[in-house]
């Protein structure tokens, strides 16, 4: 079987989904639902140690089903993504690798609203803000989102 472009591989699905009307006469959220489908299969798979190759596969043909059905091609979709993570830079904890801006200061838990870093304190109401690459110890209680970075 001869290798195929990526281009022309897509081309082919897209019209494979046409053939079985799995463009008008699905929906994104049944595509959506296949696809977390087809993501356990490769779990199962991952951690069994097994091939992964068809499992990628296939969720990669639902993405270009989902890609199809909001006017989009896989090149348009990959391209966007590549232009979003190219510069990119971050960190790498416990195996994941985290954005630069997501990263907070070693001991921060949360971040409010206004980006500022928060941690709560060892007792009573009190909770500290990184301001002005210091920590600053408030009272009152601790408003933002949990982080479990560190």
């Amino acid at each position: 079987m001869a290798n195929l472009s990526l281009g022309i591989l897509a081309a082919n699905i897209e019209g494979w989904h046409e053939a079985r009307n799995l463009i008008k006469g699905s929906t994104d959220q049944a595509q959506y639902v296949k696809l977390i489908e087809e993501a356990g299969e490769l779990a199962g798979n991952i951690a069994r140690g097994k091939d992964v190759k068809d499992d990628i596969g296939d969720m990669v043909v639902v993405l270009i089903n989902i890609a199809r059905r909001n006017g989009l091609t896989l090149e348009d979709c990959v391209q966007t993504a590549w232009d979003d993570i190219k510069d990119r830079r971050g960190k790498m904890v416990d195996g994941v690798f985290i954005k630069e801006k997501d990263l907070l200061p070693l001991g921060a838990t949360h971040t409010n609203q206004d980006g500022s870093y928060l941690k709560y304190g060892e007792a009573g109401n009190f909770w500290s803000i990184f301001v002005d690459d210091a920590w600053k110890v408030m009272s009152g209680e601790p408003v933002g989102e949990i982080h479990a970075l560190y």
